[in-house]
């Protein structure tokens, strides 16, 4: 079985990721899955306290139209654009459109706010919004908020800056850019390409990247279906991103098709998503919904609240994770479930060389590796960390050679602990159901089954940690118990009541959690 990793390294400020290897045939996998509590296009999330407030903009400095959708043309917005501070619209009480024939230059500090009822569309021939200035400056500063940015379309003609174009609704090299309460929808970068992102929004440069409330839908680039993001930090929170596209192939070096949702690079970054939903995105690479490699195995990648469900790898001849792939960051990730997603290999989660992963109160299930290992979760055999309380359960390695359903590798360095390992399958029946590798027992797991559809067992030599307790958890079905996220609940009886110690105060409802607590991500009733 070979072991696809992707390689990162910053070079001259372009992205080149190397992926050594590729797994051998597969089976596509689904476009999607049975969607997490959904909500409508354009309806908020209110999970997360948001790190930015949306700009006053009761005194602009341009207001664009003059009462009636006629009025509020290109024009009128380039010469208020060309001005900058803020820009407000005045086009009449109902929804109106305004078409982009060019994309527009920010190169004063802006604010853009389209009242809820405006749209800029490209047409699908032009870009709509571009800073283009240095990498190392964070100005000038670009806000948009309460717009939605449509049918914006790059090419693959190479820009000065000497990286493809993406970001066909803002294109960012240099400054700062915000986005609150908007919708990105159907914008397409070019479709193929080594270092291309960003269908929506493509960020490279010092300034830091700041999303909330908003809807990324139907974008698509070589990599990062909706958002590329290059050398700065980036915080995403209560926010949706569905049905977005990375559709490059071959990795890097290759040409894309890195993080389906989101693809991100960069030394000495952070990235924080909180409150957020992942969902239907697909890549033919590394990462379905978000692909991230960092360098010194210290920037931290902080995940909070946030639902991964139902994104897919499709290649069918090399491909990893289908909803996660981190690598040399550090990892902290609380009351997040990974849910339903799909490929060749690692079906839910990749975490990568270099990496420390630290997951509290975590719910890893029905996700699906076709071909290869590690239907929940892959491990490289270099990351440390620990799993407390954390549930990985009913994920499926159904290939015929293919086996650990649960936990693919791992080491000594991962330390297990109050967690649930159970229900997962495999293809292959001789070899391991639920983990590669004996983890280090921090007390208080349970694990099942180990008797092997072959013959033979997982016990004592394939235990996902040395004390764990062979038993049924007896988990209910992925749904919605309360709280952002779904979750697995054992039932009244279930053995994993009262086995943990040293346990979190709450569970991953936000429920609050007994002295003796469940094993698990859920406190049991």
């Amino acid at each position: 079985m070979t072991r696809v990793i992707a390689r990162g390294r910053f070079c001259a400020g372009v992205a080149l990721v190397l992926a050594t290897g590729c797994s051998s045939g597969g089976a596509t996998g689904p476009s999607g899955g049975k969607p997490i509590n959904a909500v409508a296009p354009g309806s908020a999330i209110t999970t997360c306290t948001p790190p930015v407030a949306p700009v006053d903009v009761s005194h602009p400095t341009t207001v664009v139209g003059t009462g009636t959708a006629g009025s509020c043309t290109e024009a009128a917005f380039a010469s208020a654009l060309a001005a900058g501070g803020t820009i407000t619209f005045d086009c009449g009480s109902s929804p109106v459109s305004i078409p982009m024939t060019a994309q527009h230059l920010v190169t004063h500090n802006t604010v853009i706010d389209g009242g809820g009822l405006v749209t800029l569309t490209g047409g699908d021939a032009h870009g709509i919004l571009a800073i283009r200035t240095y990498y190392n400056l964070t100005d000038p500063s670009l806000t948009v908020q309460n717009i939605t940015l449509t049918h914006g379309h790059t090419t693959d003609v190479v820009n000065t800056t000497g990286l493809d174009s993406g970001g066909a609704a803002i294109f960012r090299l240099g400054g700062t850019l915000t986005v609150i309460n908007s919708t990105l929808s159907d914008n397409h970068g070019p479709s193929s390409g080594q270092d291309v992102a960003g269908g929506a929004i493509y960020s490279i440069g010092a300034g830091p990247t700041t999303v909330v409330g908003s809807l990324f839908s139907g974008n698509s680039a070589s990599n990062g279906g909706a958002i590329g993001n290059l050398g700065n930090d980036f915080t995403l929170v209560n926010s949706r991103l569905v049905g977005n596209r990375a559709s490059g192939t071959g990795g890097n070096p290759g040409n894309g098709g890195n993080g389906g949702g989101i693809s991100i690079d960069g030394q000495g970054t952070t990235i924080t998503l909180c409150g957020d939903q992942l969902q239907s995105d697909t890549g033919n690479a590394f990462g379905g919904g978000l692909f991230r490699v960092a360098y010194l195995g210290t920037e931290p990648t902080i995940i909070d609240r946030t639902s991964i469900d139902s994104n897919v790898i499709l290649s069918t001849t090399q491909g990893l994770a289908g909803g996660l792939y981190l690598q040399d960051t550090k990892i902290t990730m609380t009351a997040t479930t990974i849910a339903n997603n799909a490929a060749n290999g690692a079906g839910g989660f990749f975490v990568g060389p270099g990496a420390t992963a630290d997951l509290t109160n975590t719910t890893i299930a029905g996700n699906t590796a076709y071909t290869s290992l590690g239907g929940g979760l892959w491990l490289d055999a270099s990351v440390h960390g620990t799993l407390l309380n954390v549930t990985i359960a009913d994920n499926h390695a159904p290939g015929s050679v293919a086996f650990d359903g649960g936990i693919a590798f791992g080491s000594t360095g991962v330390t297990l602990q109050n967690s649930i390992v159970a229900d997962n399958t495999v293809g292959n029946g001789y070899n391991p159901i639920n983990c590669g590798a004996t983890l280090t027992d921090g007390g208080g797991n349970i694990q099942y089954p180990v008797a092997r559809a072959g013959g033979g067992s997982d016990s004592p030599n394939s235990l996902c940690a040395a004390g764990v307790l062979i038993a049924s958890p007896q988990l209910g079905p992925l749904g919605n118990s309360g709280g952002p996220t779904e979750t697995l609940v054992p039932a009244s009886g279930s053995p994993a009541i009262g086995l943990g110690r040293n346990c979190p105060s709450t569970d991953q409802r936000g429920t609050s959690r007994a002295d003796h607590c469940t094993a698990g991500a859920v406190e049991a009733p």
